[in-house]
């Protein structure tokens, strides 16, 4: 059985003087709905030594949720880092959400590009077969010269500039945010249980 580990974004409380990892609690019923044959929990921010967490814990696939640009924090950064290390050489499964899209074209040599008025609105997506609505909360973004060479789109922005899902060996990038959403696309569910179950439709 698949047991997946999701990372969390790090949140500073200063009244509380703590600094704590969370997670929106719709990633709860998202991952019943979609892909309910697998175990998950959750990942704490624990730099380095989150790799030993996760091994002890059996973790053989991963999501990175959203969250806070790369480079915010340093502990999530790190942990994110060492963990996609041993995805690639265990040839685990990783699903990257937004930020975590992010994090893993860089991981794998690709950049980044900056996103004016993108953050909170909803636009259109393009496959090859279709055209879907889905929501944006990033002001980072990947143009196809930023694309890692090691992944191949799924899906563009409206213009075609920006790349909206990609995917590569064991490896699938969404830049929004399924969890949002209450009644998931199909072709979204299809890439994502391709991912974790092998399936195919």
């Amino acid at each position: 059985m698949i047991t997946i580990g999701l990372s969390m974004r790090g949140q500073w409380l200063p009244e509380r003087k703590e600094y704590r990892d969370c997670l929106d609690r719709r990633w709860a019923s998202f991952m019943q709905d979609v892909v309910p044959e697998c175990q998950w929990l959750l990942l704490p921010s624990l730099g380095e030594t989150t790799l030993q967490y996760a091994l002890d814990m059996g973790i053989n696939g991963l999501v990175f949720t959203g969250g806070d640009d790369v480079g915010t924090d340093k502990a999530r950064d790190v942990s994110e880092q060492v963990l996609f290390a041993e995805a690639v050489k265990q040839a685990w499964p990783v699903l990257g959400i937004c930020r975590g899209m992010q994090v893993l074209n860089l991981m794998a040599g690709g950049t980044l590009c900056k996103l004016e008025n993108h953050a909170g609105s909803c636009h259109q997506v393009h496959t090859d077969d279709e055209v879907f609505t889905v929501n944006s909360y990033h002001t980072n973004g990947i143009d196809r010269a930023g694309l890692a060479a090691d992944y191949s789109t799924l899906a563009t922005s409206d213009s075609g500039v920006f790349i909206e899902a990609f995917r590569g060996l064991n490896i699938l990038g969404l830049m929004w945010h399924p969890e949002h959403e209450p009644l998931q696309s199909a072709i979204t569910k299809k890439w994502i249980r391709e991912l974790f179950l092998g399936e195919k439709a």
